[in-house]
């Protein structure tokens, strides 16, 4: 009797530590569970920057926060633009305003630069903020500028 005794105890010790394992384990799957929906939920929700403005940023950082657009504030390079308003009132391309855009880029517009330019024209051809063609004359003044702006 005594030998089935220390047997029950040894069996029910042996027991108690392994149902406390299983639930530390089953915590920590709960807490894993819970936060990968979070993460989910916060993706899904989070609402994605306008298709022809810039992202925002602060002085001294990219398009995510990185490092790139000086002048910071809404709308990326400070200046709470979009691609349409690189135009004039005719239609054509506003070569001031792109001169003085990549000059604020540090070193005067780079692949980051002409990258992001291009894919926020891009998305404003498919929404149908501007056109093709004025993509195109867009994309070229751009090319000019940064072009001319690292040459000096």
């Amino acid at each position: 009797m005594t030998q089935n005794h220390n047997d029950d105890n040894e069996f029910e010790m042996l027991y108690l530590k392994e149902r406390k394992k299983s639930s530390i384990l089953l915590i920590v799957a709960i807490v894993l569970a819970v936060a990968t929906a979070g993460s989910v939920l916060w993706a899904v929700n989070k609402e994605p920057a306008s298709s022809s403005q810039f992202p925002s940023g602060t002085p001294g950082q990219d398009f995510n926060g990185q490092g790139g657009f000086p002048g910071g504030g809404q709308g990326g390079p400070g200046f709470g633009l979009d691609v349409t308003s690189f135009f004039k009132d005719d239609g054509s391309v506003d070569t001031d305003k792109v001169d003085e855009t990549t000059s604020r880029f540090p070193g005067g517009g780079d692949s980051r630069f002409t990258d992001l330019m291009q894919q926020r024209v891009d998305q404003a051809v498919e929404d149908g903020d501007i056109t093709q063609d004025q993509a195109d004359k867009l994309m070229d003044a751009f090319s000019t500028a940064t072009e001319s702006s690292n040459a000096s």
